[in-house]
């Protein structure tokens, strides 16, 4: 069920599956549902922060939003950089979390999202700025219960 809410939405979750593992996707209004082959399930990506934008622009071919997630993951070790390099090579499929429990899904089997990574350090802190994006004639669906 999706809630409406005069708050701001704080992403509390985001996962991955890798493209070939959706066995199908259905469609109703705003909501969809995903069914995955036996063996896939959603990555969870872990971050420090997120946000999500979803800007439209005008084409020859109508409106085109540009489904945008920016991640920060902290911290910089063997294992954030094997799921980094997974994500990056896995034609994502990605699902995100609000606090108030809804889910948001951004890419699908023919048009799966792309994957952009770039490192930096402040101080002692090191950091991966990660942007999860792809376009759509539509806005990102919500997942189905």
């Amino acid at each position: 069920m999706i809630q409406s809410t005069d708050k701001v939405l704080k992403i509390v979750g985001v996962y991955f599956v890798n493209s070939v593992g959706i066995e199908e996707i259905e469609e109703s209004g705003q909501l969809v549902s995903i069914s995955l082959y036996d063996g896939y399930t959603w990555e969870e990506i872990k971050f420090s922060e997120a946000v999500y934008n979803e800007p439209a622009s005008e084409t020859d071919q109508g409106i085109l939003y540009n489904q945008q997630l920016e991640l920060v993951m902290a911290g910089d070790d063997a294992t954030i950089q094997a799921r980094l390099k997974e994500l990056e090579t896995a034609k994502p499929v990605v699902r995100f979390e609000y606090d108030n429990g809804t889910s948001k899904v951004i890419g699908d089997k023919e048009n799966w999202c792309k994957v952009f990574n770039s490192g930096s350090s402040e101080g002692f802190v090191t950091k991966n700025d990660v942007t999860i994006t792809r376009s759509s004639s539509c806005k990102a669906f919500f997942l189905s219960e």
